[in-house]
């Protein structure tokens, strides 16, 4: 699994695809923190006040980039018969189904969570942090977003190895993003994967106004054990789930 695992790190550099989706996505989130800060300047002084903004629609694309990844790695090898050959010199369906999947969890986890850190630095860097929100609760909040972030990627190699088709899988992404992106507006769930994101990754906010007309602003972004506890058991049960559902059809895959 060790070789499996070092050749598709080797191959990562050809995937161009997936290179092209991350920085395309990461431009975008840093052109848009540019627009919402300079449209905003007298609410969002500092980049406390902005992590803590609820407002997931330009930051969730990042989904579209574990697909793609998840699409390239998992499938490459099926159109040039890479994976025939592995099994013939005598992997397992195992090694050469993990030896797929791990790269794909890894690497996809730390870069989505990386897209979505992308606009806190960049207004970080615009404001600096602030005395607003505490930092270390933001960080929190974008820490856990690995849950529900490896729960998608467990289901875009089982989508992968159920549909065997590198495009069809990356619309498929492109779809859930968009769902994700409908639901979001209503709030979180942690039913589904794409909708736990906002509520990890949205503070709650309260506004008042002064009888001088002066308008106050109060943020909530601690996170309650009710919230966090759903959020983890459910996106360990789905990237569980998904796993073994997609060893379960690459098993009994005749690789036609």
């Amino acid at each position: 699994m060790k070789n499996i695992i070092k050749e598709q790190l080797y191959m990562l550099p050809r995937y161009s695809i997936s290179h092209f989706v991350f920085s395309g996505i990461a431009l975008l989130q840093i052109i848009a923190t540019y627009f919402i800060v300079g449209s905003m300047k007298e609410l969002v002084t500092n980049a406390g006040i902005f992590a803590a903004m609820p407002d997931t629609t330009y930051v969730i694309i990042a989904v579209v980039y574990i697909f793609t990844l998840t699409a390239q790695i998992c499938l490459s090898d099926f159109s040039d018969k890479t994976s025939y050959y592995e099994l013939m010199g005598g992997h397992t369906r195992v090694e050469v189904y993990f030896g797929r999947a791990i790269p794909c969890l890894v690497i996809g986890t730390l870069g989505a969570l990386m897209l979505f850190i992308i606009p806190d630095i960049t207004a970080t860097v615009m404001l600096g942090w602030g005395s607003d929100i505490p930092v270390g609760q933001i960080i929190l909040r974008r820490l856990l977003l690995i849950f529900p972030l490896f729960r998608l990627c467990c289901e875009a190699v089982f989508i992968s190895f159920l549909m065997k088709n590198t495009v069809g899988v990356m619309i498929t992404g492109f779809a859930i993003y968009v769902v994700g992106l409908n639901l979001s507006v209503t709030g979180g769930s942690p039913w589904l994967g794409i909708t736990t994101i906002p509520t990890l990754y949205e503070s709650n906010i309260w506004v008042t106004y002064g009888l001088d007309s002066t308008v106050h602003f109060s943020y909530s972004t601690s996170l309650q054990a009710e919230t966090i506890v759903p959020v983890i058991v459910f996106s360990v049960i789905a990237s569980a789930v998904s796993i073994y559902m997609g060893y379960f059809f690459f098993r009994n895959d005749d690789m036609n």
